[in-house]
């Protein structure tokens, strides 16, 4: 029998996906036992998905903090903790210091580069795209305002769980190809 407290896949962080698929089925199991914490499941989830964009590598760290904190305060004071309105100063204190995932055009945590106004029209010159190489020789190359991975054009490909670079063909720019397969 093996122990869930010695499941090494039990102490991963998740990526937003994997979270997003967990938690939908928590939420129907939770619904079913109690059908009025829907909707204080969802605005929950809204507020999971609004800090995964901001701060992408944070967010499961601090869900995990978040929910054994109010499960402390349901087994020690038998207090339900309404989860919609989310802990504002614990997601400061976990994501304080670490990177902010904004626009690279105009600094907003509210829209990617891709979706930036700047970007499409034309507001953004090229000359202001960092150029240069990584720390293995290959060219940095950027596409819509996001630097590429060279790991994931690279032959071995990325294996980074959480990669703040987009992953994209250097050659013709489809996410569904890399360089070594591209015709």
């Amino acid at each position: 029998m093996l122990l869930l407290e010695n499941d090494d896949r039990l102490m991963r962080n998740l990526s937003l996906d994997e979270f997003i698929i967990a938690f939908g089925r928590f939420k129907r199991i939770m619904c079913s036992a109690f059908p009025s914490r829907g909707e204080e499941l969802e605005h929950y989830l809204a507020h999971i998905a609004e800090t995964a964009n901001i701060w992408p590598h944070k967010f499961f760290e601090y869900h995990r903090k978040f929910s054994a904190k109010r499960a402390t305060m349901l087994l020690q004071h038998n207090l339900k903790i309404d989860w919609s309105k989310g802990d504002f100063e614990l997601r400061q204190k976990v994501c304080a210091g670490s990177k902010v995932n904004s626009c690279s055009f105009c600094s907003s945590t509210l829209h990617t580069s891709a979706m930036c106004q700047l970007e499409t029209s034309n507001q953004h010159t090229m000359a202001s795209t960092p150029k240069g190489s990584d720390s293995l020789g290959r060219d940095i190359v950027w596409h819509k305002g996001q630097q590429l991975c060279n790991n994931f054009n690279w032959a071995c490909g990325c294996s980074k769980p959480y990669c703040k670079y987009l992953h994209v063909c250097k050659l013709c720019k489809a996410n569904s190809l890399r360089k070594f397969s591209c015709t």
